[in-house]
């Protein structure tokens, strides 16, 4: 079906005839809902509905709708279908997926039988990066990456979803999305660039998939586990984070060897996705796609 921007009188009964019923809600933000559609004939969808119809929700919402039909699709990107502005209310239609990388996450942290290996995150993680690649060559910048934004199909495919704060300019200001994960450029300067952000995003995740813990609660001096990691005795982050020991550097220490370019706290000298990617330890992790599923690590994820 090819993706338009529709204004039907009942924005109701124009997806309820196009995309099905809603069956179960997805999940909830401060935008509204995310809603799964089923239709007769067993097709699935997902329908993210405004809060309201006010001319900011609007503006959001059609802004990710344009992000990401301005792209060409790509496994890792999550897919558009339709923005339906309703009398009352806006609706955004797209592909639906399983779970949230973070839903997984949190599902599987207490159970030893179910818990995410190694492998698996890092074939997370390994998906996330050709998504930011695939932005990056055509110059948008997601400026929100978090682990709730990063969808999981049914077969493990991971995809980058909510261009709500994206921008197609070099340079942008101001904060945006979660504090834990925004890089420091975002809290000091009035502009900077806008790529590095993502790169900086990506480099707490991988985090998170490797220590189940953040390294700091916010990228600001006033944060003293970040303080500590900027101060110059630290300079060289042999072991990137403070609390981390050289058992853990030790057992990752491939991918840990990436972490400092990644978490560099200038931006200009930050490592960019295009060469983040050419790196040995990236081109080393096995990843799951729509057309492979990787036999060592079967982890196609199951509804939550």
């Amino acid at each position: 079906m090819a993706p338009e921007i529709c204004t039907p009188v009942s924005a109701r009964f124009y997806i309820r005839r196009r995309y099905g019923v809603a069956t179960r809600e997805l999940g909830k933000g401060s935008f509204g809902s995310v809603m799964e559609h089923r239709t007769f004939d067993g097709r699935v969808f997902a329908i993210k509905n405004g809060l309201d119809n006010s001319k900011e929700t609007v503006e959001t919402m059609l802004r990710e709708f344009v992000f990401v039909l301005s792209l060409q699709p790509h496994q890792h990107v999550v897919k558009v279908f339709d923005l339906v502005k309703g009398p009352r209310s806006v609706h955004l239609c797209m592909e639906s997926c399983t779970t949230t990388l973070w839903k997984l996450l949190r599902q599987n942290r207490h159970s030893v039988r179910n818990k995410l290996d190694r492998e698996t995150r890092l074939c997370y993680w390994g998906q996330l990066l050709a998504g930011i690649e695939h932005l990056h060559q055509v110059g948008v910048a997601h400026r929100d990456l978090k682990m709730d934004n990063l969808l999981i199909t049914e077969g493990g495919v991971l995809k980058i979803a909510d261009f709500g704060s994206s921008t197609a300019s070099v340079y942008c200001h101001g904060l945006v999305g979660s504090e834990t994960l925004t890089a420091p450029e975002c809290f000091t300067s009035v502009k900077y660039a806008s790529l590095p952000v993502d790169v900086w995003a990506a480099g707490m995740i991988l985090v998170y998939l490797l220590m189940d813990k953040f390294p700091w609660q916010s990228a600001r001096s006033t944060d003293s586990h970040y303080y500590k990691y900027i101060t110059p005795e630290s300079a060289s982050r042999k072991f990137v984070l403070p609390w981390v020991g050289s058992s853990e550097v030790e057992n990752n220490g491939e991918v840990f060897n990436i972490l400092s370019t990644m978490l560099d706290p200038a931006p200009s000298t930050r490592i960019s996705v295009e060469q983040l990617v050419k790196c040995l330890e990236v081109q080393n992790i096995q990843m799951c796609s729509d057309e492979n599923m990787v036999l060592s690590h079967d982890h196609r994820a199951q509804p939550t």
